[in-house]
């Protein structure tokens, strides 16, 4: 099972996506457990961790893993340089972990964080050219109003009249 747990950076808030089967009580244990490891910008290598030594970190976590039949938890820090953090969790039912799960893991994570980083970018752009658009709209209807009397002033008649007068000249008719 495979959780992704990732650091709102508006807030400081972490939030959790995971896959099915994923159980809420380990998922929080696991976040209550390795909160600190999650928000330290400073960690950047995976860390495996068995169910017997998840008893020295936290009690409660050990107990629910038991209870859930989880005995290993690998996780791999998501660190990019846009603010986008957190960790990739894998959760496994047995002791015996796959070769190389902790270097798979990481760079798992790895892409993840170019994922990650990459949306955030596409959002934070979209935000810029709505605010874009709308302050556009907003210098438009002002280089159109008399800003006293918020009637049309001299340049929206002087386009008015230049538009009126080409649609008459384009369809053979006279402008008045």
């Amino acid at each position: 099972m495979i959780s992704l747990y990732t650091i709102d950076a508006s807030c400081g808030t972490i939030e959790c996506e995971c896959s099915d089967g994923m159980p809420e009580d380990a998922r929080n244990a696991f976040l209550m457990a390795f909160n600190d490891q999650i928000v330290n910008r400073d960690l950047t290598d995976p860390w495996i961790v068995t169910r017997d030594s998840l008893g020295l970190i936290d009690v409660e976590a050990m107990a629910v893993f038991k209870e859930r039949g989880l005995w290993v938890v690998t996780a791999a820090p998501i660190r990019s340089d846009v603010g986008v953090s957190g960790v990739l969790a894998a959760f496994y039912d047995t002791e015996q972990l796959p070769d190389n799960c902790d270097i798979i893991l990481k760079a798992i994570a790895a892409q993840t964080a170019a994922a990650l980083a990459h949306a955030l970018t596409i959002e934070q752009l979209r935000t810029v050219l709505d605010d874009f658009a709308g302050e556009n709209q907003e210098l438009s209807e002002k280089a159109s109003c008399d800003a006293l009397t918020g009637l049309p002033n001299r340049h929206t008649l002087n386009s008015t009249l230049t538009d009126l007068s080409r649609r008459a000249s384009r369809n053979g008719e006279a402008v008045f």
